[in-house]
């Protein structure tokens, strides 16, 4: 077989060959980057691989020179966008290999995280009154926390960095508390419910016949 890195039988096998092993490239993505990975050519005379991507479906692309190496580490791609990616190989002549096949890596959107902190479930309350607090983070910032009480409308709570609280008017006995956060990106957490119970104190009334 011709080893030259332009015959059409070694430049096909380099084509599949990369095409295939770029398909474990997601294992590596998180956020707004992205590492892609293949196997080195085999073929001789390789001095390093081009890395070609652009947003999903678009004509035009970025092409990166990745050197002679097997990853490559893409940053700023735009969350919630559709990337793909491929790769070819160049020789020491300048010749580049059919560009490999494609993969589609979808940004995700991070989402931040919310805990309801002076709560728990089955806790008794005695005041009719309360202040819930928690804390909801994220790495691109938190935007809003939205609440709700037995059911009501969400509505938005008060933020404090980290922390987040609301003044709650309770239902005698049981109460469902839920609250949830959203990001700078859009990203939503997961709801935390807790349920509680509103015990209201009675006053205690003895009445007394005579001397008791």
């Amino acid at each position: 077989m011709d080893s030259r890195f332009g015959s059409p039988i070694c430049s096909r096998l380099i084509a599949l060959w990369l095409g295939g092993l770029m398909f474990a490239f997601q294992c590596w993505c998180n956020a707004q980057d992205a590492m892609v990975t293949w196997s080195p050519s085999a073929s001789p005379g390789v001095i390093g691989y081009n890395v070609f991507y652009g947003l999903s479906g678009s004509t035009s692309t970025n092409e990166i020179w990745a050197g002679n190496t097997a990853s490559i580490t893409i940053s700023n791609l735009v969350v919630g966008d559709t990337y793909f990616f491929a790769a070819a190989a160049v020789n020491s002549s300048g010749i580049q290999s059919p560009v490999s096949g494609t993969i589609n890596y979808l940004v995700p959107v991070p989402t931040p995280s919310l805990s309801i902190t002076n709560i728990t479930g089955g806790m008794r309350v005695t005041n009719s009154m309360f202040t819930v607090m928690g804390n909801a983070t994220d790495t691109v910032g938190v935007a809003n926390v939205f609440y709700s009480l037995n059911g009501a409308p969400y509505v938005t709570a008060s933020i404090n960095g980290a922390q987040w609280n609301a003044i709650l008017i309770l239902a005698p006995g049981n109460n469902t508390l839920s609250a949830y956060a959203i990001n700078n990106d859009g990203g939503i957490s997961a709801t935390d419910t807790v349920a509680f119970i509103y015990a209201p104190v009675a006053p205690l009334t003895v009445q007394t016949n005579g001397e008791g």
